[in-house]
């Protein structure tokens, strides 16, 4: 659960990567952003939850610590990048296969700004076209 999780913190980044073949500077950044969430929901997981090299839990993993630890366990470091890697790879194959879907959204979310999600279900789920291939 945890990296579905860490897969839709990825998916903006990896949608504008689809669509405009560039990730822009909107999902990394600050300590609110998708990024930053999605690193400390990588760093949770190799460290209290017991995934990782380690099975101690290590104390509380927030927005305070997390850029310290990553710091001080260059181990810790390259496996939370490599995880990182992984699921926005992962992530990209999936949101590739429905490219149509995907620049259906991104049009409707110029537009309005917010999509609801049962509109987005629907698209996704319009064979072909817009959904899945």
């Amino acid at each position: 659960m945890l990296l579905v999780q860490v897969k839709i913190a990825l998916a903006g980044k990896v949608a504008e990567a689809l669509l405009l073949g560039v990730a822009g500077m909107d999902h990394g950044g600050g300590e609110g952003s998708n990024l930053a969430n999605a690193t400390i929901t990588v760093v949770r997981l190799l460290t209290n939850g017991g995934f990782g090299a380690r099975l101690t839990w290590t104390g509380a993993v927030t927005p305070a610590t997390v850029g310290m630890l990553l710091r001080s366990d260059p181990v810790l470091a390259a496996e939370v990048e490599r995880t990182l890697r992984v699921q926005f790879v992962s992530t990209h194959r999936l949101l590739a296969r429905c490219h149509g879907a995907l620049e259906t959204v991104a049009g409707l979310l110029e537009q309005h700004g917010v999509v609801n999600g049962a509109i987005v279900e629907r698209i996704l789920a319009t064979p072909i076209e817009g959904g899945i291939q």
